[in-house]
């Protein structure tokens, strides 16, 4: 479960390194979630009509949802890792893959997380529309989200733009506005 920033901090569950790891970009973090869950997330999907492509794309787009929850929603994990992600992988294959919803998968009961991870899921789709829908904006728009998502330098940007720092931001927000409308989505 992954509970607001303002809760009980004693709840913080000692597998929230993982997404503080995820937030700060770091590379021994994401190098030890890979080892230690995509062969989990590789198999399922590969029972259940994937291929390795499709699973590693699924297990990106889920690390992706809750990069952008921890950074930018900064949820704390009250819970193991695992507990969340491996089920929001599996969900999201099963999702992606169209399997009918009547049928017969093996997937844990019912816990104290589904909320979140329904909304975890949900996220993750929304992302998958934008990230898709960035990549086919033109710059400067493109290069300016980008750039403000992977923690680049917004002065150097401004610079090499050949605009003040001032008109960055505005321009960042009417950047994302532009995204938000095109990709139409709803937030």
């Amino acid at each position: 479960m992954i509970l607001p920033s303002s809760s009980n901090i004693s709840k913080i569950h000692k597998d929230q390194r993982y997404l503080d790891g995820l937030s700060t970009h770091n590379v021994d973090i994401i190098t030890e979630i890979y080892s230690r869950f995509s062969k989990r997330v590789r198999s399922f999907i590969m029972q259940h009509g994937g291929t390795r492509a499709d699973a590693a794309d699924t297990f990106g787009e889920v690390l992706t949802a809750l990069y952008l929850q921890s950074k930018y929603k900064n949820l704390k994990l009250v819970t193991s890792f695992e507990s969340i992600f491996i089920p929001l992988c599996r969900r999201r294959w099963i999702q992606k893959s169209g399997i009918p919803s009547n049928t017969q998968i093996e997937l844990p009961k019912q816990t104290p997380e589904e909320e979140m991870v329904t909304q975890v899921e949900n996220e993750t789709v929304q992302s998958a529309i934008l990230f898709q829908t960035l990549k086919q904006m033109e710059d400067p728009c493109k290069e300016i989200i980008e750039t403000a998502l992977s923690g680049g330098d917004q002065q150097l940007l401004a610079v090499k733009l050949r605009i003040s720092a001032d008109y960055l931001k505005q321009k960042k927000a009417d950047c994302l506005i532009k995204l938000i409308k095109t990709s139409g989505i709803r937030i």
